[in-house]
């Protein structure tokens, strides 16, 4: 580094440095070479920079020099130009210079220009301090003083890019943070950032990136669990990892997908995930779940993949374990105060604690926590189910379903079984998940909160056990209750123990839950398997938050949101636009955009919409899988049923659904066989209920569309069947 040298000179011998470090961010800017500084456009192009439109970025400074004329308060920092003697590129007071040039413009169109003295611009009486053209490091080093540890920032990648310029000319990492008095923390984050932010802009994305975004880049090299998905090399600053560095830039950057439906064929642009630094910190926390990420990237929402990854209870399990320790610290300053009675207590909680690190138990607070990974064993079924045999299920003994269907009607009046075939194929498909055993009990019960294990005891009278073909494939599912004698088991609280065993081909898995008179269950499992994707609708179904969650993030994924809207503005309401999924004050909601009322919560429509609604979003969501629905008629009007049996069969063949159905109308059942084309794919069952035992008999849904059409069959009164 050499000594500046103080010096008077001339307005018109300053030139702008068009590579100032503050136009870095602009998103005009490129790098001008040094031949090229002086180039009239060049210059003009940096003048508009410096000054901003209608010099509304230096009007402060014009005015100034107006009011008090030219007071060199700041030193105009300058280096020599090479084979240009006496001729200067301003390196600091760009903004000064710029201005001094715009006040001399108005003096020679005969403007007022105040105190400031017209001298400045013709003679050598601008004070500045002059660097050697070959001392760059010199001038780099008191911007960055002032800049990056001074008083007057740069934004930070401004700040960045000096610092690595520093860096690249040789200075050590050790010279930089002692000269511009900065940590060696601040300085390493900072040159990490850029190298981030450099490859970013080289990828695709690159066109992308504007200079408010390297906050987030700063925030993703603050975060290890980030930094180490990415297999970041320190010692060359980059990524090992480029799969999953390109899919980070992908988040960051917006979105463009064809919109085919647009007349103009025009591509419809989607906002990052990513957009801020909370993003960066919110994703880390389950970066490593795949299941989570990909529903982040399917529904270009972080709070869908946090919802859907294991974080959330993990969070919640360590919140539990502080309040736990520090509840511990303090009963220690009150035990001489216990009595017997909380003495006892005390061992209670101290055998609770003792089974929270028994080997391979999972514990639940409550039941219906979707937060398990499942192996899905038939992700895409060339045939779906073909027979069924319930051996023992309430009060199903030995009875055979075969000839089943792509599209299955189980008709039949009250309590004649009809539900009990849905829950058996559930439990088919749900093979082991402890979860989905527990939750069906909720619905069954219609408990719309915590399911009451209580009851669940007292209300489960006999085993099941259930086989059937799928996929050309034996599947079998079978669940008992019984009392266990383990003595680890807290006796004062332990109800029963459910264990479900499944199979399905050569993969057999089992899971036992014990359940507690607190309303705690444990669950035992090496692993959980299902069968394939399930939908299931009730009329009960519409009013469970976790199920519509899941349903829109499957269905936006799938691109099926304006098919449903399109069935809807059909079937019930033509004013209806488009809807959203919302959470507001942690509650789920759904609302509809509608021409005259602007928005509508979907609790204020209908039942019949509301059911309607919760149907159709069931085939996206079970792709290539099942769709159950219990009373599919319930709350849905005469008029509307030809229209959702349309939906049905169609949506049953895009999505490559099998569907099971119960039915207790005759309306209903008659719209199923109104188009006989379709009757081949359909198969129709009477069930009957004879001395406590269930029967069920069997027609095709093109011998039974006959019988419709000449003789009004009726699965419920049995005729023709």
């Amino acid at each position: 580094m050499h000594e500046p040298i103080p010096k008077n000179v001339r307005l018109s011998d300053l030139f702008l440095d068009p590579n100032n470090y503050r136009f870095i961010d602009n998103i005009n800017y490129a790098s001008v070479p040094i031949e090229k500084e002086l180039d009239n456009d060049v210059q003009k192009r940096t003048r508009g920079f410096v000054s901003g439109r209608n010099n509304n970025d230096i009007q402060d400074l014009l005015s100034s020099f107006a009011a008090n004329g030219f007071v060199p308060v700041d030193q105009i920092q300058v280096r020599e130009i090479i084979n240009r003697p006496n001729q200067y590129i301003v390196v600091e007071g760009n903004r000064r210079i710029t201005a001094l040039k715009t006040m001399a413009e108005r003096h020679e169109s005969g403007f007022d220009i105040g105190k400031l003295d017209p001298l400045y611009f013709t003679d050598e009486k601008i004070p500045v301090v002059v660097y050697r053209a070959d001392d760059e490091i010199t001038h780099l080093v008191m911007a960055g003083l002032k800049h990056i540890t001074g008083n007057v920032k740069w934004p930070t990648v401004n700040q960045a890019r000096l610092l690595a310029d520093l860096e690249e000319k040789g200075m050590s990492e050790s010279k930089i943070k002692d000269m511009l008095g900065m940590s060696t923390v601040t300085l390493r984050r900072q040159l990490r950032t850029l190298a981030l932010v450099k490859a970013y802009q080289k990828s695709d994305f690159g066109d992308k990136f504007k200079a408010d975004m390297f906050n987030i880049f700063a925030e993703a090299i603050r975060k290890p669990d980030i930094m180490n998905w990415l297999e970041w090399e320190d010692n060359t600053r980059s990524c090992a990892n480029k799969i999953n560095m390109n899919r980070f830039f992908s988040w960051v950057s917006p979105d463009e997908e064809n919109n085919e439906d647009s007349e103009e064929e025009q591509s419809k642009k989607f906002d990052p995930i990513i957009t801020r630094g909370s993003d960066v910190r919110e994703i880390a926390t389950f970066i490593y779940d795949e299941t989570a990420l990909k529903k982040v990237e399917q529904t270009r929402n972080i709070q869908q993949g946090y919802l859907t990854s294991s974080a959330i209870s993990k969070d919640k399990f360590r919140n539990i374990m502080d309040t736990i320790d520090d509840q511990t610290n303090q009963a220690f300053n009150f035990i001489n105060a216990a009595t017997p009675e909380d003495l006892n207590k005390l061992l209670e909680i101290q055998n609770k604690l003792a089974r929270l690190s028994l080997p391979q138990a999972h514990l639940t607070a409550s039941t219906g926590n979707g937060l398990r990974e499942h192996t899905i064993l038939a992700g895409i079924a060339k045939e779906h189910f073909t027979s069924l045999y319930i051996k023992e299920f309430k009060f199903f003994k030995n009875v055979t379903i075969d000839n089943i269907n792509k599209i299955n009607i189980f008709a039949g009046d009250n309590n004649s079984g009809k539900s009990t075939i849905l829950e058996a194929i559930y439990y088919l498909v749900r093979q082991n998940d402890a979860d989905a055993f527990f939750d069906l009990q909720r619905r069954r019960g219609k408990f719309a909160g915590t399911l009451p294990l209580a009851w669940l005891q007292q209300e489960w009278r006999s085993d099941l056990d259930i086989e059937a073909k799928f996929d050309n494939q034996r599947v079998s599912i079978n669940i008992t209750k019984e009392q266990e004698q383990d003595e680890t088991i807290n006796k004062t609280k332990y109800l029963d123990t459910f264990t479900l065993i499944s199979q399905y081909a050569n993969e057999n898995a089992e899971t036992r839950s014990r359940i507690f008179r607190d309303n705690t269950r444990q669950d035992y499992y090496k692993k959980t398997q299902q069968l394939c994707r399930l939908g299931y609708s009730s009329p009960f179904s519409i009013a469970n938050e976790k199920d519509l969650e899941q349903l829109y993030a499957k269905n936006v994924e799938e691109k099926n949101k304006k098919q449903v809207v399109q069935i809807l503005k059909n079937a019930i309401d033509e004013y209806i636009e488009d809807f959203d999924m919302v959470t507001d004050n942690d509650i789920i909601r759904f609302k509809f955009q509608h021409q005259n009322f602007n928005t509508l919560d979907l609790t204020q429509f209908g039942d019949g919409f509301q059911r309607v609604f919760n149907i159709l979003m069931q085939f996206a969501y079970a792709k290539n899988g099942v769709v159950l629905i219990d009373e599919v008629e319930n709350g849905v009007h005469f008029e509307l049923l030809e229209i959702l049996v349309k939906a049905i069969k169609t949506l049953s063949e895009q999505f490559n659904v099998q569907v099971f159905l119960t039915s207790h109308s005759k309306e209903c059942i008659d719209a199923f066989f109104t188009d006989r084309n379709d009757n081949k794919k359909i198969a129709a069952y009477r069930m009957e209920r004879e001395n406590d035992l269930v029967k069920c008999r069997y027609d095709d849904g093109y011998r039974f569309g006959i019988l419709i059409d000449n003789f009004g069959a009726d699965l419920r009164g049995g005729r023709g069947v």
